[in-house]
């Protein structure tokens, strides 16, 4: 059986001209060049931390589906704007990457980073009935983010991520690209086509978008399955190699992690200590 990585790409208006079409301008490029010599910068603990709080990201809300976003909702109602910020950023940068991290091992690696990250949310700013319900939820959506669909004509499986929810769209918001995906799998590889080589991919688009008021089961179906791996997702829990990370406080949890991840079987492990620095930096965290 095959496995395949499923990974969308989205249109970017920000990077459209008026006509629909990519912005084709020079743009800088990183690299080396053949024969010249180029210094390095070894960059010590604290200013890796000053140079994580350079920039601010702005986290989506993330929605998964019915059960999941009442249960996000509810948790993290009343609980200090940073505490919601890290949950969600743990959501988008390590459970849920929406095909960002193309290698296996290192979504593997963030996935049970960030559900040892959401166990010391969990421990330091939940209840014990909340942070049973917090771990379970976050375990919810780990479990979804890698769930094998299997297509029945091709005999392949591929990983779907559920697609996030915009901040501010309604509950029964419905991809459109997913949808178009789903019933115009041929309309949905021309759009793609278009996006890559700057072709038309808004006339492809609102082709499309005209034709769902007449198919209006589309949605019906659309939600009905993307609900089905909710039910379908392992009641276990999902180990992570991160485990035994100390979650008494901050500046144990991060020496711990960074320890752990030196033992990582992984070719690069710079994503992780970013990863950790950055998650540590939205708590409020500074390294001394």
């Amino acid at each position: 059986m095959k496995v395949n990585s499923s990974t969308t790409l989205e249109p970017k208006l920000y990077g459209m001209n008026g006509q629909g079409q990519v912005n084709k301008q020079p743009k800088m490029e990183t690299g080396t060049i053949p024969g010249l010599k180029h210094d390095t910068v070894d960059i010590s603990p604290t200013g890796r931390q000053l140079a994580v709080g350079a920039i601010e990201h702005h986290v989506a809300t993330y929605y998964g589906n019915a059960e999941i976003n009442d249960s996000l909702h509810r948790l993290l109602e009343g609980k200090a704007p940073e505490v919601r910020t890290a949950v969600y950023t743990v959501i988008q940068s390590n459970l849920v990457p929406d095909g960002t991290v193309s290698d296996s091992k290192e979504r593997a690696a963030l996935l049970e980073l960030g559900l040892t990250q959401a166990k010391y949310i969990a421990d330091n700013y939940f209840k014990d009935g909340e942070a049973a319900e917090m771990l379970n939820t976050m375990n919810k959506i780990a479990a979804m983010s890698h769930k094998e669909t299997i297509n029945p004509v091709a005999g392949n499986a591929t990983y779907i991520p559920p697609s996030q929810k915009p901040q501010g769209a309604p509950d029964d918001y419905v991809n459109i690209t997913d949808l178009m995906k789903r019933f115009e799998p041929e309309s949905h590889g021309q759009l793609q086509e278009a996006i890559v080589n700057g072709g038309d991919w808004s006339g492809i688009l609102m082709k499309f978008a005209h034709k769902i008021p007449q198919n209006k089961e589309w949605l019906d179906t659309y939600r009905q399955e993307a609900s089905l791996p909710m039910k379908e997702v392992p009641a276990a829990r999902i180990d992570s190699r991160f485990d035994g990370a100390n979650t008494a406080n901050m500046a144990a949890f991060v020496k711990d992690l960074q320890s752990m991840i030196q033992k990582a079987q992984l070719a690069n492990t710079d994503f992780l200590s970013r990863n950790i620095d950055y998650f540590a930096h939205v708590l409020g965290y500074r390294a001394s």
